[in-house]
């Protein structure tokens, strides 16, 4: 089971595709922000080892779902937590982030990744808005040259977002960038999320000026992957909810990684109810339902990729792109060799 953990109940940027940079104007009420005490971590972390002990799943944790891991003043200490009591783990950061790199080193994790949108500042503020690119860059050098002098071969990797406009130089440089300093590099399609605000975005009348901006970058509309998701056999289970639980910063458990309203973000103290039961709730959850009568778990698992592919292939041919990108997923709970990179195609 995948546990993914919200240690920071906020992010120090507001990129326009996240709910953080998006939803503020659409919440009823404003979603409770802050820090998980390590305490609190080291409960739920006990609680979930015994919860897997007892129902024969392996247990491996993600220090991440919508907020930035990094930024914790005490994350030291939950790493340690987590190195110490050999408990698998990953990190998704944006690296803007001023923190000592050498705790990736004292308490690695099985993997580090790095989200991107750009390689020069101008690109990557669209999809990353209050990032700096080159404090990115400098982060990953210095990282880079603290694996070497300690002889450490950290599991890192780029994950590149791909918007209509940034597979130009931003995406070739990137790679080489990357690929000069021996990291792993991903691509991914950038969604609008949460799970609400691309179910919404069907409806113009929802739309602001700043949704539709948004929207406009974006290599798929809504509508269109409802299309492209049709054809797909429906569901009858999830694997968002069948093989991941989310925890929040104050370890209550919402509803799925893909939703952010107050309405789903509350189900359930995770210290006060057994998995069996937490499971049972979740899927009587009538989202749940609608999600999987209109397939939208395919959507927000952006599967089978090779049908994706065949139509981003198609979009990049009409807009002229220059590098066309092959998407890639990643199956199970343990990511892939990083250095296995994912391959661009240059025009002909």
């Amino acid at each position: 089971m995948l546990y993914l953990i919200d240690i920071t109940g906020t992010c120090n940027l507001r990129c326009p595709s996240c709910p953080v940079g998006n939803f503020k104007e659409k919440l009823s009420m404003v979603r409770p922000k802050g820090f998980m005490p390590p305490a609190l971590f080291q409960r739920l972390g006990d609680k979930a080892r015994n919860d897997c002990a007892k129902n024969n799943l392996p247990l491996t944790v993600a220090l991440y779902n919508w907020g930035e891991p990094l930024i914790h003043p005490q994350i030291d200490e939950i790493l340690a937590y987590l190195y110490n009591e050999n408990i698998h783990f990953g990190l998704s950061s944006n690296f803007n982030t001023q923190m000592d790199l050498s705790l990736l080193l004292h308490y690695p994790p099985d993997m580090l990744r790095i989200t991107v949108s750009g390689f020069a500042q101008e690109m990557y503020q669209k999809g990353h808005k209050g990032g700096d690119i080159e404090l990115v860059k400098k982060n990953l050098i210095h990282l880079r040259k603290i694996m070497d002098e300690n002889t450490h071969n950290l599991n890192v990797h780029i994950f590149y977002l791909i918007y209509k406009d940034n597979c130009d130089d931003n995406i070739k440089n990137m790679y080489d960038f990357t690929q000069k300093l021996n990291f792993g590099f991903f691509t991914g399609l950038a969604y609008f999320m949460p799970l609400e605000n691309m179910i919404y975005s069907c409806d113009e009348n929802y739309l602001n000026q700043n949704d539709k901006a948004v929207l406009n970058r974006l290599c798929f509309s809504t509508k269109e992957v409802f299309e492209i998701n049709q054809n797909n056999p429906k569901s009858t289970s999830c694997d968002l909810l069948e093989k991941q639980v989310v925890l929040n910063y104050d370890g209550t458990v919402p509803l799925c990684c893909g939703v952010y309203s107050p309405e789903f973000a509350y189900l359930a103290d995770y210290l006060k109810i057994e998995l069996t039961d937490l499971q049972h709730l979740r899927r009587q959850n009538p989202l749940c339902k609608i999600c999987l009568e209109n397939k939208l778990d395919w959507m927000m698992l952006q599967q089978p990729i090779d049908v994706y592919n065949l139509h981003l292939r198609r979009k990049q041919k009409e807009w002229n792109t220059p590098y066309w990108v092959n998407l890639q997923t990643f199956k199970g709970e343990v990511l892939p060799n990083p250095l296995v990179n994912n391959p661009y195609f240059q025009k002909e």
